[in-house]
């Protein structure tokens, strides 16, 4: 059996203090190399989100905006048609077609939104659409007070789906609500009645 000397065993841990010394260096070098790497990844990703999340709420400021000014000219149109119906054409505008959304000409602001919110934009959009087609078409076949009863019938229904979005969108912004209330129930009212005369004439047709 090998037996170590005194100076040889003091040598013999001292290089093994050194080697676990050098170890421990070597690994505190390694972990602190790999948090560099990861801070220099992770600054970086954490400025793009930020940038994104401020982007996305300038965006919905944007169009919260645009979509309360629409409604107020909405109502505006409603309420200037049914007084040119009303008095014989003497007062009032006909109006026959709703106003295109300031965003619909602009969809890098929508892009710019997530997914939820732009898929509300983009099904508003198509419903305004849908609702001048449907005044188109009565044009068709009624007279100039049919057509006027469709249009004072559309607007109002997407007048309606237009402050549900609004709504919401202010709601996230932590805004006040800047709509008139007497306004408002008019055009729900509005709306509401449309909305089962459509029902009552799908079902009469069966």
């Amino acid at each position: 059996m090998l037996l170590l000397t005194e100076p040889a065993a003091v040598s013999l841990a001292a290089f093994g203090r050194a080697a676990t010394a050098e170890s421990w260096a070597a690994w505190v070098q390694a972990v602190g190399s790999v948090a560099a790497i990861l801070a220099t990844l992770y600054v970086p990703m954490r400025e793009r989100r930020q940038a994104k999340l401020d982007a996305e709420k300038v965006a919905l400021m944007v169009i919260a905006t645009e979509l309360r000014n629409w409604l107020e000219r909405c109502s505006e149109a409603v309420s200037e048609t049914m007084t040119y119906a009303l008095s014989n054409g003497a007062r009032g505008t006909r109006h026959s077609t709703l106003e295109v959304f300031p965003f619909e000409e602009d969809l890098g602001q929508i892009a710019k939104l997530d997914h939820a919110h732009a898929t509300a934009l983009f099904g508003l959009i198509h419903r305004k659409n849908d609702a001048n087609a449907s005044v188109e078409k009565a044009s068709n076949w009624l007279e100039e007070y049919g057509v006027i009863e469709e249009f004072c019938g559309c607007a109002p229904e997407i007048y309606m789906l237009s402050f549900e979005i609004y709504s919401a969108f202010i709601a996230e912004l932590g805004w006040a609500r800047r709509i008139d209330d007497e306004v408002l129930a008019g055009m729900r009212a509005r709306a509401e009645n449309y909305v089962r005369r459509r029902e009552e004439f799908s079902m009469a047709k069966f």
